[in-house]
């Protein structure tokens, strides 16, 4: 890269700092989940209090990253084999491509790994530069290795996915071994045993707020954290006296629920070490970028001819920039939706009990629940009755949770303090080992096995919900590849390109950014319409779901009836790029129907009233499904005839199917009349004119075919969608006559 004048590195510096910002608001909104799914998912505290607890968590802990910071300088390349010019290239491309693949992450609630990211990233341009300074300078492609920090980066990333087994397993065992003396009646068991959980608990969350995180705080004087760091013992071991008769007394004498305080103080420490550890993520490389310039610009030399060996050397953060990240990040964490995203797919995946399923079963789904239930099926056989009937008492009533639906919890506040207490332990750990573990890796997984042990995932639910894991962990190592990749290539062009080709990719970057924006909007506004919606209170009146059924029933016709004048009206015009609209209305359609089917268990258990009302709700959800069925035939149909560009229907045949779209339109306008409360009497729309205007249509084409007017393709066609016509005018009429049963 030729030598340039200085205001361009401005230029690169300012974008490393707008990024800078940018990969804070990206990167919370993924890594809440972090922290945010346990108080959340065990409903602990009102939401506004969890995350005021968060955000001081984070506040406090992103003074604690100084020390961290060298991860991004010298973890993974050797800075003293690149020249200023190129390394700030190396650091732009990373903060380019991490804020396009968290932010791709974000949109669709898929919680992945920032730290898996920045170090791929950093990894995929720094090896892009190395390769181009080796074909430019004509080097030898054995020196490659020379600008890789081979032995720190393979422990790294080593580390980062061992961590994966460990958390599970580790979350899976502790867990067990809690429930297994607590029980689901926990309150019973809390009076002889909550004192020492909750003193255990106590003491490895503060052990961590304390001595851990002290390690790496930029204001704690020298002599302290020595101090802290030669008495772990006695701290722990007083603190751990101290905490146990504490909460045995507030147990027994105040009656209280120290439960609550656990998973608060853990939310807390797990904030705490979410900004410890992952701070460096989002502006570990821009301060090196603000280092590496400041030492340029004193030194009098060429960019590409200032080594950057100085970079290997520690550098302290300043306290003002780490407090003025941790202010950035709380503000997201209160504000971002995409964060609450992030954290409801990782609540839903551990949820007690059944509910809506958000992930669908893959072979591989099948293939673990069906290895896992011969695993234990053998295991049981193996054990004494006793132990197994023993074993089974102490989880019972495993299969949900008490209380109405919209206050119920995803899991008990027993799991949200194993989740957060081993969570904090295994990030703790890594943090003071100065390790950028990946806190989303370890945090799901924990909650994962504790899940998994916790018989979260019964035979009703275990394959959409290893499914649900499965496709996470695979955007793990898609991020991994994408990061190395996609960083690699931004660094190559920009280094070619120069000011240039960085403001185009930033002009790129910026667009997707705006357009994910959008998509996650249209994801959250279906989402609130979806008919799985959640009831509030404990039970629901007749009334109420007559009405609601009513909507349900609007808005199939809607659906149906929209897409089918939309289709007719398509192949008169043979608008065949219209095809792929067409495809999503099908699958918006049959996720309505598939949604109000998987709330009807829940709607069914709260209707207040015996006699046959819960039969006819039950058929009327039959006659929902099966009013889809004739418009996914005539889609399929259309589309097939549209895309394999047979021959267009006659003109003939087109006035018979627009016939039967005028006359099917008004029928379903008075079937939609007939459900409006405000006229309840009105008679239902039964009669035969839209039949025989179908039958009569039939016949006509039955003779052109016998007398030779019409072709194969279009004759199959158009007596298909005649007849599939007739089928949708039955299936509306049985649904609104099931209706109209409900009483």
């Amino acid at each position: 890269m030729c030598v340039e004048p200085a205001g361009i590195y401005i230029i690169f510096l300012v974008v490393l700092f707008i990024l800078a910002i940018s990969d804070l608001i990206v990167g919370v909104s993924n890594d809440a989940v972090n922290f945010l799914n346990s108080a959340i998912g065990a409903k602990v505290a009102s939401r506004r209090t969890i995350l005021i607890v968060a955000g001081l968590g984070i506040a406090l802990g992103a003074t604690f990253s100084s020390g961290m910071m060298e991860v991004a300088r010298k973890g993974i390349f050797n800075p003293q084999m690149f020249m200023f010019d190129e390394i700030m290239v190396i650091f732009v491309a990373v903060m380019l491509t991490d804020i396009l693949l968290l932010d791709f992450f974000n949109t669709f609630g898929l919680p992945t790994s920032t730290t898996v990211s920045i170090v791929f990233e950093l990894l995929g341009s720094a090896t892009a530069i190395a390769a181009y300074k080796i074909v430019t300078e004509n080097g030898s492609w054995s020196s490659l290795g020379d600008y890789i920090n081979q032995e720190q980066a393979i422990f790294i990333i080593s580390g980062i996915f061992i961590s994966v087994l460990v958390a599970f397993a580790v979350g899976l065992v502790v867990q067990y071994l809690t429930r297994l003396i607590f029980t689901f009646d926990y309150e019973k068991q809390m009076r002889k045993f909550g004192g020492i959980f909750g003193g255990i608990a106590i003491t490895v969350i503060v052990d961590f707020i304390l001595l851990k995180g002290a390690k790496g705080t930029s204001f704690m004087p020298a002599s302290a954290v020595t101090w802290i760091e030669q008495n772990t013992m006695l701290i722990n071991g007083v603190g751990f006296i101290v905490w146990t008769i504490v909460c045995q007394i507030a147990i027994v004498v105040f009656r209280m629920n120290i439960l609550r305080f656990i998973v608060l103080l853990g939310t807390f420490a797990l904030a705490m070490a979410f900004a410890g550890n992952d701070l460096v993520n989002f502006i570990g490389v821009p301060i090196a970028g603000l280092i590496s310039y400041q030492h340029w610009a004193g030194s009098g030399v060429a960019p590409d001819a200032l080594g950057m060996d100085f970079l290997a050397t520690s550098v302290r953060t300043d306290t003002y920039l780490l407090v003025l990240a941790g202010t950035i990040m709380t503000l997201t964490l209160i504000f971002s939706r995409k964060a609450r995203s992030v954290t409801a797919t990782s609540v839903d995946l551990g949820r007690q009990g059944l509910g809506t399923e958000r992930f669908r079963p893959n072979w591989l789904s099948r293939m673990i629940v069906g290895g896992s239930i011969s695993l234990g099926n053998a295991g049981r056989s193996i054990m004494p009755g006793s132990v197994n009937k023993g074993i089974e008492k102490r989880f019972s009533n495993s299969d949900g949770l008490s209380g109405g639906e919209k206050d119920k919890p995803a899991f008990d506040l027993v799991r949200a303090s194993v989740n957060l207490m081993v969570a904090a332990v295994l990030i703790a750990f890594a943090t003071s080992l100065k390790l950028p573990l990946s806190t989303t890796y370890v945090s799901f997984m924990v909650a994962m096995g504790a899940s998994l042990s916790d018989r979260a995932w019964n035979r009703d639910s275990a394959v959409y919900r290893v499914a649900g894991v499965v496709n996470v962990i695979g955007g793990w190592f898609l991020t991994a590849i994408v990061a190395f990749s996609c960083s690699a290539l931004v660094a190559l062009f920009i280094i070619n390109t120069g000011v240039i080709g960085l403001l185009l990719v930033g002009a790129l970057v910026l667009f997707f950014v705006i357009r994910s924006s959008r998509i996650h909007k249209k994801m959250e506004a279906e989402k609130d319409e979806s008919w799985a919606g959640i009831i509030d209170g404990n039970q629901i009146e007749l009334d109420v779901l007559k009405t609601e059924t009513a909507g349900y029933i609007r808005s199939t016709f809607k659906l149906i009836y929209d897409l089918y004048e939309d289709l007719i009206q398509t192949l008169e015009a043979e608008k065949s790029g219209h095809i792929d609209r067409y495809r999503k209305e099908l699958k918006k359609l049959r996720k309505q129907v598939r949604d109000v089917q998987t709330s009807m268990y829940v709607r069914l258990q709260k209707l207040n009233t015996g006699g046959d009302a819960g039969l006819r709700y039950v058929e009327l959800m039959h006659e929902l499904q099966n009013v889809q069925q004739p418009i996914q035939l005539i889609a399929t149909m259309t589309i097939d005839h549209l895309r394999n560009f047979h021959h267009p229907v006659a003109e003939s045949q087109l006035e018979e199917l627009d016939k039967v779209r005028i006359a099917m339109l008004e029928h379903a306008r008075l079937w939609q009349h007939a459900l409006d409360e405000s006229d309840p009497d009105i008679q239902w729309s039964t009669d035969s004119t839209l039949e025989r205007i179908i039958d009569d249509c039939l016949s006509r084409q039955i003779d052109a075919v016998r007398t030779g007017e019409s072709g194969y393709r279009n004759s199959l066609l158009v007596n298909s969608l005649l007849l599939e016509s007739k089928n949708l005018r039955l299936h509306a009429e049985r649904l609104l006559a099931a209706y109209r049963k409900m009483k």
